[in-house]
Order: C-alpha cells, then structure tokens, then sequence
C-alpha cells in the first residue's frame, strides 16, 4: 500500500530557533527503529529523500510491515518533527511517551510540526510525507505505528537543513585614525568567504573593496556604508552596515 500525505511547510523561525547548532552539509544520522513485543512482525523504517535545503521540498518515507494481532487490524502513522537543540534527547520509543513530555512541556517549542495519518495501514505500507523547512538546523523526524493507545512500532532519522548564508547581525563601521574597518556581522549558514564594498549611502561610485578604506580628505563630511556578501556552497546573500558619516 502505498499513501502520500499532505504537504507541511515547518515554520520560518525554524533557522532562529537551531541556530545554535547550525552544521552544514552533514549526512543524515541517528537512526534508529523498534518494535513493540507485543506486536511481533511489525516493522517501521523511516528515511528521507531529497535535497536538505531549507525552502526545498525535503520527503520523508515511512516504509515497513504491520503484522495482523489476532484479527486484521488497521494501523495509523504519526509522524512528529522535533527540534532537538531545545530539548536534546532521542525520540522516546512510545508515542504516548513523546506526546506526554510535549503536552506537559508547550512552551518550550521543541514539537516544531505532528501528523497523524489515519491511513489504515494493513500488511506492508509506504507512506511519502513532504515538508518544506523554513531555515537551516538540525531536524529529528520520529515515527510510530500506533493501535489505539499501543505503540507497534517506532522509527527516527536525524537530518541537518543547510542554507544560503543568513545574516542574524549586520557588519558595522568602526574607525581608527584615518581608517574605516568595516566588520562581517554574524551569519548563520557557515560562510566560506566574504566579499566587502563601500560606498555613499545615497549610491555611486565603489569606494573600495577591501574590509578597511582609507580616509581621504574627499570623503570627509559624507556618508558612507560598507556591505558584506558572504558565499557558501548553496548561495550568497548581502547586508550592508548602518550609514556612517565622516568627519
């Protein structure tokens, strides 16, 4: 049986939330799968397919077996994505018990999004579910075949989202003697190089190219501004400094 879910697009703040342990390029990880012995035979795997990109569709695929229990019984797939940077730790190995902790726990904003796919899930079953992230971090993708209130069989995968470089705190201008500096800012996204120009606020002519320019004296009593371009593997984004006026 094969089912695909609806489309879900995590939240934007995504990339605010993880910046703190921002890895690009890294591989899937973590994984990790169980069956209840209570329900011998039934088996969950869950993988992902796609680009690890934040604003790219990203496929999560739930592939296994529900083994019937006594009678033929229909099984649903709860699907909950998790941040782990908030509340670090594995997914539990019960949907009763990862729901407990975020239910007594909803400010804390690790449940980033949860679907419950009432699929009817009998025998062999592949279920795509496609999400969307909204920044770069790490993702924790937990899944549960559940009966009723019972767990049959649980599965989690580990991903990290990368970005074109995200800018949390502008460059600024500081100036020593008859030199500008002008910094990188903070970026998320791991840069692998910076571009700089200066230039009047109100357009022109480039300054200069450098992460320093020079004061000359047809540059005092203007203003100017410096702007970084950082690059990465997946793109480029720019920023420019607050207005900074010579005197």
């Amino acid at each position: 049986m094969a089912r695909h879910a609806s489309l879900v697009r995590l939240r934007a703040g995504l990339g605010a939330c993880v910046c703190a342990c921002l890895l690009l390029g890294a591989a899937a990880s973590a994984r990790a799968e169980g069956t209840d012995p209570a329900y011998p035979g039934s088996v969950l795997h869950v993988t992902t397919t796609g680009p690890r990109v934040a604003n790219k569709v990203l496929t999560i695929v739930a592939t296994g077996t529900n083994a019937p229990f006594g009678t033929p019984i229909d099984y649903g797939l709860r699907v909950l994505l998790i941040d782990p940077t908030l509340l670090p730790g594995p997914c539990k190995q019960s949907f009763n018990a990862e729901e407990t902790d975020w239910e007594n726990n909803p400010q804390d904003g690790r449940l980033l999004t949860f679907a419950d796919l009432n699929e009817g899930l009998s025998g062999p079953f592949t279920i795509t579910l496609p999400i969307t992230p909204g920044g770069p971090g790490r993702l924790l993708i937990c899944a549960y075949t559940v009966l009723v209130t019972d767990d049959a069989a649980w599965a989690s995968t580990e991903v990290t989202i990368a970005s074109k470089p995200i800018a949390t705190a502008r460059p600024r201008i500081a100036r020593s003697g008859n030199r500008l500096a002008c910094s990188r800012g903070t970026w998320l996204g791991s840069p692998t190089s910076y571009a700089y120009r200066w230039s009047f606020v109100h357009g022109g002519r480039t300054l200069g190219r450098r992460g320093t320019l020079t004061v000359s004296n047809d540059l005092r009593r203007h203003t100017v501004q410096c702007a970084v371009t950082a690059r990465n593997s997946i793109g480029r984004a720019t920023v420019s400094s607050l207005p900074y006026r010579i005197s």
